[in-house]
């Protein structure tokens, strides 16, 4: 790939632009390094986010130096989470594409089911199955609960 350009709403490419990998919130709020992720390792796992040894991977740091934000001028009141890309990869050929309301946006939200299978999917790589799994049941019945409290302890005994 000789570039990557991604258009996003100005307060995406103030906030989510960086390039340099420190920590894991570094790691978590760089889109050009979850770019790199996907085309190098082909994943955007949480555990990729974790790994240290990703945070200086000559791989991934060449990809991230291609990554271009650019502001996309459309993207504003209901349009704010819209993005667009353009590739263009060495052989000469480009790669276009854009999304006015991506997965997750407020106007294409996920389903509840998408949204417990991602909870269960990362609550698992931080504190293991049985430890989502109890807190998915803890929140499913939460009318249940006599006092929100045995909530609030399950999350702090996950947390450590």
């Amino acid at each position: 790939m000789r570039s990557c350009n991604r258009l996003f709403a100005l307060a995406v490419c103030l906030h989510s632009g960086f390039t340099e990998i420190k920590d894991v919130t570094s790691a978590q709020y760089s889109i050009p390094y979850s770019i790199a992720l996907q085309l190098v390792i082909g994943s955007q796992d949480l555990g990729h986010y974790l790994d240290e040894a990703l945070w200086t991977d000559r791989r991934i740091l060449d990809v991230i130096k291609k990554v271009r934000f650019l502001p996309l001028a459309s993207a504003v009141v209901d349009l704010r989470h819209s993005c667009a890309m353009t590739d263009h990869l060495k052989d000469g050929t480009s790669l276009d594409l854009s999304v006015e309301h991506p997965k997750g946006s407020f106007l294409n939200p996920i389903t509840t089911e998408e949204a417990l299978a991602k909870f269960l999917h990362l609550a698992t790589t931080v504190i293991g199955q049985g430890g989502a799994e109890e807190i998915r049941h803890a929140v499913e019945n939460i009318e249940d609960m006599a006092d929100i409290g045995e909530l609030m302890e399950l999350l702090c005994e996950a947390t450590g």
